[in-house]
């Protein structure tokens, strides 16, 4: 009868060891990929030449300087719709009272 002890306690101490290294290994993709993200951004800006040349071609100077304002007026614009539309709700809100 020790035998069958001693063979249940192996089985179990290598169910628990292999349970313990599935979940180091799902830790470690998690933060590997985690590490990843970090590394690489989200979004890349390039030139429009990258698009057709296989070569990626940073921004030039002018080129950031379109894009900037180019975000600068969309980031305008947008902000004077949001402050007419909350002017609107205001004067609506204080009309319904």
């Amino acid at each position: 009868m020790p035998a069958v002890h001693i063979a249940t306690a192996g089985v179990a101490v290598g169910l628990a060891v292999m349970i313990l290294s599935v979940c180091l290994v799902k830790g470690f993709q998690g933060e590997v990929a985690a590490k990843l993200a970090g590394f690489a951004s989200h979004i890349e800006v390039l030139d429009l030449n990258s698009q057709t040349d296989a070569d990626n071609h940073p921004i030039t100077a002018d080129a950031r300087a379109a894009l900037y304002d180019a975000v600068k007026e969309a980031y305008e614009q947008a902000l004077e719709e949001d402050m007419a539309n909350l002017e609107r709700e205001g004067s609506a809100m204080s009309q319904q009272m």
